[in-house]
This record gives structure tokens, sequence and C-alpha cells, in this order.
């Protein structure tokens, strides 16, 4: 079975780029615990994005950020209090979102990006994640990050944070390979990355970084499974450019693994013992990219623990890796060493993978989700804090 501990996301279709898993938010925070005028709209809108963390998942519908799942550090209601929100809550109090992200690798902060292009991070704070010029857990419902203005580009890994913005890329929370190039302590506020271009995309997990920039992926850390795709198991404190890919537009970096998507073709790196390359082949890692098998014109990617998805310009869907929590969507749990076609999400407009769970718009703004519900992440209301997960795409109503 799978190990809980890391995550991912990716949302696609959009100009702007977020990473933790996610889009936009805004100002204070706080719940709308009972349905309002405001909530009534939100219902008969359409997603926008969407964003799978590691336990829990959010959506930006009609300018607002909708939450669900495990809530242990506040990372679905800002407020906290509770151990999982099975029913898709509105956070309110924020300026109108374009983008939110939720975090990867086991993490439990969410980041957002209003429509003025500010920067706001709630939830666990313990690494300094949050930004806030702390480690005090629980910090006020939602940080502004007053010194970013982001366009939409970030990303939140197990226990940091990483954004761009026209002074470069700059990294925050639990220091080391992953973030912001030492070994030890913590970053309470967004430092420079050295060496990393003005980003498009960026990616972070519990262990990897990387970014789009000019058509080209770089990455940088731990590197011990080959994700950073160098050719190399060596650590990576500063960013390496991916040789072997031209014409970048899109990377998601998961537990140990890589893909990105590079002229219509999507490609992987890293560890591959649960599949997650997608090539067909038993080889236990590869340090440099693989050709995914099966999936043409794809225009985006994500990557979770062990799985990994890709969606192509038809709006298709295709899953591939591990499926214990039948997170592939196949109706199975079934591992796949190459892509499987994913039925019932029709039009497909951008995916998110999470720990065990994965999350896609599709059919006109219509969200959906599969795989692990243990917390509520999939959001039908029927997670009772037992194990369960769901092997089909199941649409997310109560949106």
């Amino acid at each position: 079975m799978l190990r809980r501990s890391r995550a991912l996301i990716l949302a696609t279709g959009m100009t702007l780029m977020v990473g933790c898993g996610g889009t936009t938010i805004t100002s204070d925070g706080g719940v709308d615990a009972s349905p309002d005028v405001a909530d009534a709209a939100v219902n008969a809108a359409a997603a926008s994005a969407i964003s799978a963390g590691t336990w829990y998942t959010c959506a930006v519908v009609a300018g607002s950020a909708i939450c669900w799942g495990q809530d242990d550090n506040g990372e679905v209601d800002v407020d906290g209090g509770v151990s999982f929100v099975q029913t898709p809550t509105h956070v309110v109090g924020l300026p109108t979102i374009r983008a939110v992200a939720t975090a990867a690798g086991g993490g439990a902060h969410t980041c957002a990006v209003s429509a003025a292009n500010d920067l706001y991070c709630w939830g666990s704070n313990l690494s300094g994640e949050v930004g806030n010029g702390s480690r005090s857990n629980f910090p006020p419902p939602a940080t502004k990050i007053t010194t970013l203005q982001v366009n939409g580009v970030v990303a939140c890994g197990e226990a940091y944070t990483c954004a761009a913005d026209s002074n470069g890329v700059s990294c925050w929370g639990a220091a080391g390979y992953q973030s912001v190039q030492t070994d030890a302590g913590y970053i309470l506020t967004p430092t420079i990355v050295q060496g990393a271009p003005a980003a498009t995309r960026i990616a972070a997990s519990d262990r990897t970084s990387c970014v789009v920039a000019n058509s080209e992926v770089w990455c940088w850390g731990d590197n011990t499974d080959g994700d950073v795709g160098d050719g190399t198991t060596a650590p990576r404190a500063s960013p390496m450019h991916v040789n072997a890919l031209t014409g970048a537009s899109a990377v998601a970096t998961g537990s140990q693994h890589t893909c990105a998507v590079a002229s219509g073709k999507v490609w992987c790196w890293g560890n591959n013992d649960r599949g997650q390359l997608g090539d067909n082949k038993a080889e236990a890692m590869s340090s440099s990219p693989i050709a995914v098998q099966g999936v043409d014109g794809a225009v985006d990617v994500c990557a979770g623990l062990v799985h990994s998805c890709a969606i192509t310009s038809a709006g298709q869907l295709y899953c591939w890796g591990a499926n214990d929590w039948g997170n592939l969507g196949d109706g199975t749990t079934i591992e796949r060493d190459t892509p499987v076609l994913i039925g019932g999400v029709p039009n497909v407009t951008a995916v998110s993978c999470g720990y065990a769970h994965t999350c896609a718009i599709a059919n006109g703004g219509k969200v959906f989700c599969w795989g692990d519900d243990t917390f509520g992440e999939i959001g039908d209301e029927k997670a009772d804090g037992g194990t369960r997960f769901v092997t089909t795409p199941t649409e997310v109503v109560a949106l």
C-alpha cells in the first residue's frame, strides 16, 4: 500500500500557474459555516482552477476559494480546529482570487494569488512556510506576503513555499536543497534562489523544486532518485538545466519523480518503483527524462506521491503509476506502467495530483475527484474518518 507522506498539484488552461496545489486568495480568512447568498452564487458557477493537496483539495469558483478535506492545521478553512471537512467550504473574507495552491509532500499549508497579484498563505507554519517571519503555528487567518507580486506563479512544497515575481524565484520555509540552497535551518521570509531563471511555472514537492523558464526546465534538490533530471544522483543546491528537454511548457514534481510537458510530449524521470515514469519498463529509476508512452498533444501534467496524470489538447485525461487507492480513476486498483485513458471526465481543462487522490476540471467547469477519501478529499460528503477510496471520477456537486 502507499506510504502516507507526499503529494503535489497542477492546473491547466489558465494564464497563471500555481504549484502548491492551486491558485488565488486574499485577506483575513475565515469560514462561512452556513450557506448564504454568496454561497448560492458560487454553487451556480463553474470552477476555474483546481488544486489537490496532501489530503485536502481546493478550487476557485467565481473568484472564491472553496476547500475540503483534512484540516488539522487550518489548511482548509483557515481557522482550523477540526480534523477534516467533508463538505466543500467557502473561505470568506478574502479578495477576489485567481488561483489557489495546496501543499505537497505531506504538507498542510495553502497559498493563493489575488486578482491584484498579491500572495496570501495560511495553515501549518512550523517551518515558516506561511512566510510571516515566524514559525508559530496557526498564524493569523491569512498572511499577505507584502514583498512579492507573484503574477500567479507559486508552489507549495511539504514545508516550504516558492514563488516568482519580477525579481526572480524566491523560496521560504524549511531550508535545504529543495528550497533556499542551504542545508540547515529555516528561512522565514522570501529569499531569492540564486541561479533560478525567471519562471513561468513552478513545481515543489518534499525534496525537489523545478521551474519552466524560456521553454526550458531547471530543477534542484536532494536528487537521490535522479528526480532533478541532470543525469546524476548528486545533490543539487543550485538549479540544473534539464538538457534533454526543449519547448517545455509545464513541469510537476512528485515525491521522488518529476514530469514535464515539452513539445506536446510528456517526459518523466526519477523513481520508477510503481510505474510513475509511464514507459512500460521495470527500471528502478532514471536520472534523465524518459518519454511517456501513448500520450500525444499533451498540454499539462501533474505528479503525486507515486502516480502521474496528463491532459491533451483534445481534453483527454491519462494517468499512470501506483493505483492502490483508485487514484488513477480507471475503476480499478491495478498499477499501470503505461498511461490509461480515464473515462467519465470529458473535455478536461485542468488536472491536479494529490498524495493519493486526483482532481480535474471537466465538462464546462465541473470538478471531479477520485482516489483516497479518508479525510474527505474527494468532496462527496461520504468520508467517515475511516479508510475509504473511490476508483472512478466523482463529481463534487456541493460546489
